[in-house]
């Protein structure tokens, strides 16, 4: 079977991953694992035109800087990107937000968000001291760096699309096993920029589990996205990790041209 990663050596599929489902830039890998559910990692080539999509929908509620945006099964998000982009390929859960019941049909975005599409949040929680991490996507290669909680600075930024996460460092319930999201960033042709981003998604999975499957594949940088019931993720109408609970936010993943 030929890959489109074939050249920078992904068709060997490390770890025990298995290849699923591809697209030219894109290619979907499966773990499966004695006991527990399967690991996957979704691979997006920038450079051969691979794009990822930050989708959310302001509530028009809350404050300017961050704003509720509407809860959505991942689905309703899969169905309404691949009626706009006849490239979409998959689509995984995205950023933090605040749990609240009061407010289960919307819900503010935890960290500083921005995308080409004019969606820009501040997030709400940028005192925190817990380390956190910014993703930088710049057309044909992307940047990870620390994020220090200047949403105003970083929002200025002049990457088209940026999104913050959390250091993988930080505890997130690291030996229990829950849904795990997390992004990897890969420099697979050596040429000191990261133009291949590396998506891991489980339903049950330690934080040491994802962050070890990420290196395998060559992750230099990695930082964590939402977690547990969240934890989701379609490729090509098969959901791969289901969960039920509705999310503010969605990252859809597009094939190169």
């Amino acid at each position: 079977m030929c890959c489109f990663f074939a050249f920078y050596g992904l068709q060997a599929q490390p770890g025990q991953f298995s290849l699923l489902q591809q697209a030219r830039g894109v290619a979907l890998y499966c773990k499966e694992n004695t006991g527990k559910n399967p690991f996957y990692i979704c691979v997006v080539d920038l450079s051969q035109g691979a794009r990822l999509h930050f989708l959310a929908e302001d509530h028009r509620t809350g404050a300017a800087t961050h704003p509720y945006f509407e809860r959505k099964p991942l689905e309703t998000f899969w169905t309404q990107f691949g009626q706009n982009c006849p490239r979409a390929f998959a689509m995984v859960n995205g950023q933090f937000f605040r749990q609240d019941q009061t407010h289960s049909q919307v819900a503010a975005l935890a960290l500083p968000i921005k995308s080409e599409d004019g969606l820009r949040s501040y997030g709400y929680n940028n005192g925190s001291r817990i380390r956190k991490r910014g993703l930088f996507i710049y057309g044909q290669y992307a940047l990870m760096r620390p994020y220090r909680g200047k949403p105003e600075k970083l929002l200025n930024s002049p990457a088209p699309q940026l999104l913050v996460g959390l250091h993988p460092g930080v505890n997130r319930h690291k030996f229990q096993y829950i849904g795990r999201t997390l992004i990897g960033l890969r420099d697979a042709d050596k040429d000191k920029r990261y133009e291949q981003i590396l998506i891991f998604s489980a339903r049950y999975a330690s934080q040491q589990e994802a962050i070890k499957a990420l290196k395998r594949f060559g992750a230099k940088k990695i930082m964590m996205l939402e977690e547990g019931p969240s934890a989701q993720m379609i490729c090509r109408d098969v959901p791969y990790v289901k969960e039920g609970q509705t999310i503010p936010h969605a990252i859809g993943v597009a094939s190169g041209d």
